[in-house]
């Protein structure tokens, strides 16, 4: 159980990162991409779709 708490508190923190701006490079693909290739994406609506993500997995794991 404390395992699933530490994983738990990381996700939170990276979803967070990710949500605020400061974690791009935690993307993947995202991170290898040339300039032209990121140009492509909308990356603030990636970050809250990946960010998203990573803190709703959280609370399915406890179910």
């Amino acid at each position: 159980m404390i395992i699933l708490m530490i994983v738990a508190v990381f996700l939170v923190i990276m979803g967070v990162v990710v949500l605020i701006g400061k974690g791009d490079n935690l993307i993947a693909g995202y991170n290898t991409a040339s300039k032209e290739e990121r140009a492509k994406y909308n990356i603030k609506r990636l970050r809250g779709l990946i960010g998203g993500l990573l803190i709703v997995t959280v609370p399915m794991m406890f179910l």
